[in-house]
C-alpha cells in the first residue's frame, strides 16, 4: 500500500524467498509516538472496525486513528484500556481497569465509548487483559474473574480464591484459562466451571489454532502442544519435533498466524517470524526501523500491513508492498550493475567484485567473493551444445569465466559492453565491445570446454552498447550512430537501418540505444521513445499503451524479457534535462493488446537500475546504484481500493 499524506490514492500491494508478506530485505517502517497521537507512550492492543479505522488501547484511553487525525476517547473511569475483541456484526467491545463497554456513535457520528459493567461495579476485578466475542457471547477476562455478557446481563464467574488468571486462549467456542497461584495448570471454561487440563503445569499459553485438524497451542517461550479431549478429559502434548527459537531469556507476548507465517512479538527482542515448521524466516529490530523491541500486540490490517503496540508507541510495517531493498546494511558496497541467480545463490556484480549472499537464521546478508578486485559490469550465464554451463564475466579489464570452484579464468583483453549468446550457434557468444581502437561487435568462442576470443568482425566499428539476435539475424546498436545489421560483406555505414525520426522542434539527437527481443520482434530504445524493426527499418511504437513511450528526450535505458511473459523497460523521462525522472515497469500483450504496468515499482525509480534478473517462485530481482531490489510478483496486488492514511516519513 502506496501511503500519501492526506490525499485519497489507490492502494496496491504488492527457493531463496519465501512466497510471503516477509521476504528477506529493508520494508518500509514508520513509528508513531506520543507526539503524534497526544497520549502515553505505552501501547496494549490495536483493532480496526468494518470501516477500517484503527483503535489502539493506549494506558491515556482509546486511540482512534482515522487515516489522518488520532482521538483520544476516554473510558468512565478514565483507568486504561487493556484489550479489544470485535463481534459478527462488527461491533468492538473493550476491555479496561475496572470496567468494560464497547465503542458506538452518537447522533452526529462521532465515536463514543459505552460503558455495559455496571453490573459488576461492586466487585474490584482490576484488568480485563483479554477480550473475546464468540457466538452471541462476550467474555472478558480479568485476573481474578471472567465476565459473561450475552445481550443485556453480565454474569461474573469468579475464580478460585487461591489463584488467579495468568493467561488466556480461545479457539472457535473453546476458551481455556492459565492459573497462577497455588496451582499453575490450565482449564477449560465450560458454562460457568473450569475442568483441569492434564499436563498443564507451568505453561503460559500465547495462542491457540486448528491445524490439519488438530488444535494446536504456542507456550510463551515457543514450544508447541496439541490440545486433546476426550469426553470432559482434557490434556496438552508437548510436540518434541518442533520449537520456536526466540532467544535465550526471551518471552513472546503475541503471535499472530497470517498466510501460514507464525509472527511473534517477544518481550525486549522484536519481531520473530517463523513458517509453520518453527524454523526461522526473519526479524524485525532496531537496524529493520523498530524504535521499540517490547512488542505487546501484532495486528495485520486489510491491506495485510503489519501493525505493533509496544513500550514506547505504535509501528507500521508495510508488509502489503512486494518490493524490499538491500545496502550496505547487507553488506554490499559499490554500484550493483548485474546479478546472477544460480541455484540457491544470489550473485552481485558490482563496482567493488561480486559478492554472494549468505542466509543466517532470520537474515539474508551478502559477502564479498574477492574474486576480481575491481568493478565487475555483467555477469551472465550461458549453457553450450555439450550440456556444460558457465558464467562469464565482464570485469574492468578484461572478460574471463568463471570455474566450478568459483575462480575467476581470463578469456582475452576484452573490453566489453554486452555479452550476448546466438540463437543459431549456442557456442558463439557475441559481444559489443566498447569503442577503443575501433571497436565494433566481436566474438567469443566455446569448443571442447575452453573459450577463444576470435576477434571483432570486419566492417565493425564503435561503441556497441547491446546485440540482439532475431530469425538468424544480428543486431547492434552503436552509441550516437544507430542500429546495424551484421552484414560483414560491406562497409558498416551500408548496414545502418533507416527510419529515425528527428524532430525539427529539438536539438536533441538520438545518444544512445538499447536492444530487446520480446514477441517474436526487436524492439529498440532510444533517447527519443521506443521503436522497433519491421522490414529492416525501425518503426515509432506511439500507438501502443496509450502512447506512453511516443515522447521526445525519453531515454529507454535498459530491456529484460523474462521469458517471452513480459518485457521490462527502464526509462528516464526528460532525459539529461533538470526535470529528469525515471519510470520502471513492464508491457505485456492482453487481448492482442499491449498493456503498461509500472505502479507498484515506484520506491526505485529515485535510483538507477543496471539490470533486471527473473528468479524462482515468481522473484524478480533489480541491480542499482544504490540498492538491490526484490519484487515478489505473486505478492497479492490491489488497485482498486483507496483507503486516506497519514503517513509522511519512513526509515
Amino acid at each position: 500500500m502506496k501511503l500519501r499524506l492526506l490525499i485519497l490514492i489507490t492502494v496496491f500491494s504488492t527457493g531463496i524467498f519465501a512466497q510471503n508478506d516477509f521476504p528477506y530485505g529493508k520494508i518500509k517502517v514508520r513509528n508513531f509516538t506520543s507526539k503524534d497521537y497526544s497520549a502515553t507512550a505505552q501501547n496494549w492492543d490495536i483493532i480496526q472496525n468494518n470501516d477500517h479505522f484503527f483503535y489502539v488501547a493506549n494506558n491515556g484511553g482509546v486511540l482512534e486513528f482515522n487515516g489522518e487525525n488520532w482521538t483520544k476517547i476516554e473510558l468512565n473511569n478514565t483507568e486504561h484500556p487493556r484489550s479489544f475483541d470485535k463481534d459478527d456484526s462488527g461491533r468492538i467491545y473493550v476491555g479496561g481497569r475496572g470496567e468494560f463497554g464497547y465503542m458506538d456513535h452518537n447522533a452526529t457520528g462521532k465515536t463514543i465509548y459505552t460503558k455495559i459493567s455496571s453490573q459488576v461495579d461492586s466487585l474490584d476485578f482490576s484488568d480485563v487483559w483479554q477480550v473475546y466475542c464468540m457466538g452471541e457471547h462476550t467474555y472478558f477476562i480479568s485476573s481474578s474473574y471472567i465476565f459473561i455478557h450475552f445481550e443485556d446481563n453480565t454474569e461474573a464467574v469468579p475464580v478460585p480464591d487461591t489463584v488467579r488468571i495468568k493467561a488466556s486462549v480461545r479457539l472457535d467456542d473453546l476458551l481455556i484459562c492459565t492459573f497462577e497461584g497455588v496451582t499453575n495448570n490450565s482449564y477449560v471454561l465450560r458454562g460457568n466451571k473450569f475442568f483441569p487440563v492434564q499436563n498443564s503445569f507451568g505453561l503460559d499459553p500465547v495462542i491457540l489454532f486448528e491445524e490439519n485438524g488438530k488444535k494446536i497451542l504456542i507456550n510463551n517461550d515457543g514450544a508447541f502442544y496439541e490440545f486433546q479431549q476426550n469426553g470432559s478429559a482434557y490434556q496438552f502434548v508437548m510436540q518434541t519435533d518442533r520449537k520456536l527459537n526466540i532467544g535465550a531469556g526471551f518471552e513472546i507476548n503475541d503471535i499472530n498466524i497470517h498466510n501460514n507465517l507464525i509472527v511473534a512479538g517477544t518481550a525486549g527482542n522484536g519481531v520473530l517470524v517463523f513458517n509453520m515448521k518453527g524454523e526461522l524466516i526473519r526479524t524485525f529490530m532496531e537496524k529493520d526501523g523498530l524504535e521499540n523491541l517490547e512488542i505487546r500486540k501484532i495486528y495485520f490490517d486489510q491491506y495485510n500491513n503489519t501493525w505493533l503496540c509496544n513500550d514506547n508507541g505504535i509501528t507500521f510495517i508495510e508488509t502489503s508492498d512486494a518490493i524490499t531493498s538491500f545496502d550496505k546494511d547487507f553488506g554490499i558496497t559499490g554500484i550493483t550493475e548485474d546479478i546472477y541467480l544460480n541455484d540457491e545463490k544470489i550473485y552481485l556484480a558490482t563496482h567493488t567484485d561480486i559478492f554472494e549472499s549468505s542466509i543466517t537464521p532470520g537474515e539474508l546478508n551478502f559477502i564479498k567473493k574477492d574474486v576480481f578486485g575491481m568493478e565487475v559490469y555483467q555477469i551472465r550465464e550461458f549453457t553450450f551444445t555439450d550440456g556444460k554451463k558457465f558464467a562469464l564475466v565482464v570485469a574492468n579489464d578484461a572478460v574471463y569465466y568463471l570455474d566450478q570452484n568459483f575462480k575467476k579464468q581470463w578469456i582475452g583483453d576484452i573490453y566489453a559492453w554486452d555479452l550476448y549468446q546466438s540463437k543459431k550457434d549456442p557456442n558463439r557468444i557475441y559481444v559489443g565491445l566498447d569503442g577503443s581502437d575501433g571497436a565494433g561487435l566481436g566474438s567469443i568462442i566455446y569448443q571442447d570446454g575452453t573459450f577463444s576470443y576470435e576477434g571483432n568482425f570486419p566492417n565493425t566499428s564503435g561503441e556497441v552498447r547491446s546485440v540482439v539476435e532475431l530469425n538468424g539475424n544480428v543486431y547492434y546498436s552503436v552509441k550516437k550512430d544507430g542500429i546495424f545489421k551484421l552484414d560483414t560483406t560491406r562497409a558498416q555505414e551500408k548496414n545502418k537501418l533507416p527510419g529515425l525520426i528527428i524532430s525539427k522542434d529539438t536539438t536533441v539527437l538520438y545518444a544512445q540505444f538499447s536492444l530487446g527481443v520480446y514477441n517474436n520482434e526487436v524492439w529498440v530504445g532510444t533517447t527519443n521513445g521506443l521503436y522497433k524493426i519491421a522490414d529492416d527499418k525501425l518503426v515509432r511504437t506511439d500507438n501502443i499503451c496509450d502512447g506512453v513511450f511516443a515522447k521526445e528526450n525519453l531515454l529507454i535505458h535498459r530491456f529484460y524479457n523474462d521469458n517471452e511473459e513480459k518485457l521490462w523497460m527502464v526509462m528516464f523521462h526528460n532525459s539529461d534535462t533538470k526535470d529528469e525522472y525515471s519510470e520502471i515497469g513492464y508491457f505485456e500483450k492482453k487481448d492482442g493488446e499491449f498493456v503498461w504496468t509500472s505502479a507498484p515499482f515506484k520506491q526505485m525509480t529515485d535510483d538507477v537500475i543496471y539490470s533486471i534478473r527473473k528468479g524462482e517462485n515468481g522473484m524478480y530481482w533489480f541491480a542499482g546504484g544504490r540498492k538491490v531490489y526484490a519484487y515478489n510478483s505473486n505478492h497479492s496486488a490491489n488497485f482498486d481500493m483507496p483507503f486516506k492514511v497519514l503517513f509522511t516519513r519512513f526509515h
